[in-house]
């Protein structure tokens, strides 16, 4: 039977898919994962129509009048640094330096506890150490921990990974010590980076430190953020014919790493730390390598 609640959230955010499971385990709302879309098209507004909606993330900012019309209640939860819409409507904010797995918990503490005892604290543990590293600035314990889960089969997502974690099919120790092994291990690969990276200046205002490379997105953009408070890792794929580009940004920079992507690209988005864009073609950037 389809509920009368649902959560909206985008598919590729862990900490938007964790929270949403939480909800969906909890309280028996449907979840619904979008692509990273910016306007309502038809099969959002068929899937929200005359329900009680929860959407996750301040990504519909200029078109919750609409949204509002097409379901029966509307509320919206904004990750850290997501500035809400003019708009008047309901909404909670994330802590700072967190997003909607950590809200997701503590919103739901008491039902966690009647799923099983103890699982309010790891569901807790779990949540903070992926919204630290999406939304802040990450600790070694964080960056372990995300690393660990990225480590674990590739036969599945990122966010069943994340659910072998919680389902205590693997314990957050073991995760945080696998991300350790394996960071140790691509060190050479991230060092080698630092040394053939590039620095120049993004839309002339932003001096970044850029490299070419495919995998150890994380470890390689927090160390070429040490050098100009903004580190950036891009990818040309062939046969898609699009660069892909990620960015991380310190804390002491004061820059948004969401922000500077999205000046840079129509498709940028992200979060105050960390930011992601995708262009057709090869980008500039790509071209300081050859």
């Amino acid at each position: 039977m389809e509920s009368d609640n649902i959560v909206v959230f985008r598919k590729d955010n862990v900490s938007e898919f964790f929270g949403a499971l939480i909800f969906k385990t909890c309280r028996g709302y449907e979840i619904a994962g979008t692509d990273n879309i910016s306007e309502p098209n038809e099969k959002l507004n068929n899937t929200i129509a005359n329900r009680n909606v929860l959407f996750v993330g301040g990504y519909y900012t200029g078109h919750l009048s609409e949204l509002k019309n097409n379901c029966n209640a509307l509320k919206v939860f904004y990750n850290y640094y997501e500035t809400p819409d003019e708009e008047d409507h309901l909404y909670d904010l994330a802590e700072e330096y967190r997003g909607f797995s950590t809200y997701a918990v503590k919103t739901n503490a008491s039902r966690l506890e009647n799923v099983e005892e103890g699982s309010y604290l790891l569901f807790l543990k779990i949540s903070n150490l992926i919204d630290e590293y999406i939304y802040g600035f990450p600790s070694e314990e964080s960056i372990n921990f995300n690393a660990g889960v990225h480590s674990l089969s590739s036969e599945i997502s990122n966010i069943e990974k994340v659910a072998l974690v919680s389902n205590k099919k693997i314990s957050i120790d073991e995760t945080i010590r696998r991300g350790k092994e394996t960071r140790s291990y691509n060190e050479p690969v991230v060092k080698e980076r630092i040394k053939s990276s590039k620095q120049t200046c993004l839309l002339d205002k932003y001096n970044v430190n850029v490299c070419l490379g495919d995998d150890n997105i994380g470890d390689t953009c927090i160390a070429l953020a040490e050098k100009t408070g903004i580190g950036i890792i891009i990818n040309y794929n062939s046969e898609q014919k699009i660069t892909v580009i990620f960015c991380r940004v310190t804390k002491e920079s004061g820059y948004n790493a969401s922000e500077i992507m999205k000046e840079y690209s129509p498709s940028g988005c992200g979060t105050r730390s960390l930011g992601y864009c995708v262009m057709d073609g090869l980008s500039d950037l790509y071209k300081l390598f050859y």
